[in-house]
């Protein structure tokens, strides 16, 4: 006896469940943030630059890890702010701000 199913199941044919969509009344706005899928790519960058304008070595892991932490996680707007405030102490060289904020703004992505 053949038997009139095909074996597909229900695939096709539409049975499948429905979900709702999630709206919200006030709106989701977006927050410009690091993309972290180039992270790596940026961490070099960073590195290069942070080099190039000839920076303490001693402090550069934990300035590139504050930096990108920032930018992740909260926003690349605090992240720009901690760039200004290391540079505001001497931490980080004047010469390597621009570059900084340059790349933050090419590595940026609104979730």
């Amino acid at each position: 006896m053949a038997s009139s199913r095909s074996g597909r199941g229900n695939r096709g044919k539409g049975g499948g469940r429905r979900r709702k969509k999630r709206k919200n009344p006030e709106g989701y706005k977006k927050t410009a943030m690091l993309d972290v899928g180039r992270k790596d790519i940026f961490r070099y960058e960073l590195r290069r630059i942070l080099a190039s304008a000839g920076m303490d070595e001693e402090r550069v892991p934990s300035f590139v890890a504050t930096v990108i932490t920032r930018a992740s996680r909260v926003s690349v707007d605090s992240a720009k702010e901690y760039v200004e405030e290391m540079v505001a102490t001497g931490v980080c060289p004047e010469g390597a701000k621009e570059p900084i904020m340059r790349l933050l703004g090419r590595f940026t992505r609104y979730r």
